[in-house]
């Protein structure tokens, strides 16, 4: 059975249901490959990382705008919403579960 967490994330008017481990899941599956614990793995865009400075600093630090760029994708990164592929398409309920871990990890210093 998954976890399931009711995250309290600034921005949102209200705690969003999160499932963290499917999160985690999706997270490991399509985004790790450039976001290895956090970092980012594209020398070119070093300073894009998911520590909680860089989500602040690139105004990604609540999780309706990191919904909205995985939503959309940016550069170099692929967009995970509706328009993408149906091979690499998110649900609305996983794109706020990949929000929700990446915001939770960060808090965390993306520490074990």
């Amino acid at each position: 059975s998954s976890f399931i967490v009711a995250t309290v994330v600034a921005g949102l008017p209200g705690p969003a249901l999160s499932d963290m481990a499917n999160g985690e899941t999706l997270f490991l599956q399509k985004c790790s490959a450039c976001h290895l614990n956090g970092g980012n793995q594209i020398p070119l865009f070093a300073n894009k990382d998911l520590s909680r400075k860089a989500l602040a600093q690139n105004g990604l630090d609540t999780q309706e705008a990191i919904v909205s760029l995985l939503t959309k994708g940016k550069g170099a990164m692929p967009a995970y919403g509706a328009e993408a592929p149906p091979y690499s398409r998110f649900t609305d309920a996983q794109l706020n579960d990949v929000a929700a871990y990446v915001l939770d990890r960060a808090a965390s210093g993306w520490s074990n």
